[in-house]
């Protein structure tokens, strides 16, 4: 079925979001830092006078971080029935793509966050699960600091 996708950059990687977990995308902010948190775990960012916890996408996925420059954007998407911010280096574009996501995933492991891959003329793009970009810990660890 045909799906609309928002693409974004990621450490010279394209990812795809579906549109429906997408609420927004706003100007980069590093946000208020928390201590003894994981290194993705950017900070706190007042949104809709609520906190959101700012998930840094290249630590994340590809242990490195985001450097900010003026096309880094922060994707707010819902994620276990609360909010948070993807900080991502760019937004791309809207996409539509043929999505099999019935298609079981072949391993059960760290990377249940990638559902499949796109082919976009030469780039190959992952299409992003953001309910499972996330151990149990982690996700206890986000709602921990959403929490305060």
């Amino acid at each position: 079925m045909m799906e609309q996708f928002i693409l974004f950059m990621s450490n010279n990687q394209k990812i795809a979001l579906p549109i429906h977990v997408v609420e927004r995308i706003i100007e980069f902010d590093k946000g208020i830092a928390m201590p003894d948190t994981s290194d993705y775990l950017m900070g706190l960012h007042r949104y809709n006078e609520e906190n959101i916890v700012l998930i840094d996408m290249n630590s994340r996925l590809f242990n490195k971080t985001i450097e900010a420059t003026e096309d880094s954007k922060i994707i707010v998407v819902d994620w276990k029935d609360k909010k948070i911010g993807l900080a991502v280096d760019q937004v791309t574009t809207v996409q539509k793509f043929e999505s099999g996501q019935d298609k079981k995933q072949m391993d059960d492991n760290k990377t249940k966050y990638i559902v499949e891959t796109f082919q976009l003329q030469e780039e190959i793009v992952l299409h992003l699960d953001v309910e499972n970009l996330f151990s149990e810990e982690a996700s206890r660890e986000i709602i921990t600091v959403l929490e305060k």
